[in-house]
């Protein structure tokens, strides 16, 4: 394999090489479910298996990147194995992000984070991790029962303060959610256009589920203050949600949620990655309207899937923004 975005791998801290690796697709996303990794490594005679003993827990470290071709990325990460399995002798291979398995794992003892401020709770949680979080100023208790995970935990967090969280590249990100929120400087998107310098979108499909994700997401939240009495959000039409604790603020923020909308298959590029605004410009074949506008222009990368396999690499960036669902 070319290395065109996989540039190196250590497997139990042994350098073997990226000569053995059929496909790597690496997955990156605004939620704490990623970063992902899906491996298919040439092992027709079971070294992989047999020898180096590669099953469920075992540690990868990658250096990945495109320094040489379209983007200037290159970092390392640590990925712990979830699973395994062969099929026509190849290993298939599925694994986490090392901080992010390990807080998907049960709490044998309960732990406790009393009144705290995100900051300062992620402060612990990720201790070797670079922190890029908002300023949230309300301090409130968090809690993990034994045989709960962190990661439930940091979901309720996310929904309390109407927040996305996301670690990428050894930075744990945590950002205040607002309709039509603009990310970090970004990129044109552009299709059906030639001769430009702006990344160019191979091909695209829409995405509409914005009804499920309304139906999964927005609840009428309410609570009770000891000097206001009952307290509800406005969500009037959703569920009714008992929200013990949660200060008024808060009842309305969990109302908020990222949508993706649209899959542009691109040249692979590395420098791609959650959180990147893109403006986009997709041009149709057709003289009455030059241009498609049921998508809007502005947007948002809310995740992005890195293929490589020979020499093919693309990149599916996942493009989106934040919604509010009582709208």
């Amino acid at each position: 394999m070319a290395d065109l975005f996989l540039q190196s791998m250590k497997i139990k801290d042994q350098d073997v090489g990226t000569h053995s690796v059929s496909s790597i697709t690496y997955i990156e996303r605004l939620n704490m479910t990623c970063p992902k990794l899906m491996l298919v490594l040439i092992d027709r005679d079971k070294a992989f298996q047999d020898e180096m003993e590669i099953a469920d827990g075992v540690e990868i470290e990658l250096a990945l990147g495109d320094v040489d071709a379209r983007g200037q990325a290159l970092f390392k990460d640590k990925f712990v194995i979830g699973s395994t399995w062969s099929e026509g002798g190849k290993l298939h291979i599925e694994a986490l992000q090392a901080d992010i398995f390990r807080i998907k794992q049960a709490e044998p003892k309960p732990l406790f984070f009393s009144d705290k401020t995100p900051q300062q709770i992620l402060s612990k949680v990720f201790s070797g991790l670079k922190l890029e979080v908002d300023r949230f100023e309300l301090k409130r208790t968090y809690h993990v029962n034994s045989g709960s995970t962190i990661a439930k935990m940091l979901l309720q967090m996310c929904t309390d303060y109407g927040a996305a969280m996301w670690l990428c590249r050894g930075t744990l990100y945590m950002k205040k959610l607002t309709p039509k929120m603009k990310g970090k400087e970004g990129y044109r998107f552009e299709f059906l256009r030639n001769n430009s310098d702006n990344p160019l979108i191979q091909s695209y499909d829409k995405h509409y589920a914005k009804t499920a994700q309304v139906d999964s997401t927005i609840r009428a939240r309410f609570g009770w203050s000891i000097t206001k009495g009952l307290l509800k959000s406005d969500a009037t039409n959703a569920p009714l949600t008992y929200c013990p604790n949660v200060p008024e603020p808060q009842l309305k923020l969990g109302n908020v949620f990222v949508a993706n909308v649209l899959n542009c298959t691109m040249a692979g590029n590395g420098d791609f990655e959650p959180f990147q605004s893109v403006e986009l410009e997709i041009h149709r074949m057709t003289q009455e309207q030059l241009l498609d506008e049921s998508v809007d222009k502005d947007q948002l990368i809310v995740g992005v899937r890195h293929y490589q396999q020979g020499m093919k690499f693309i990149s599916v960036v996942e493009l989106g923004g934040v919604e509010d669902g009582r709208n």
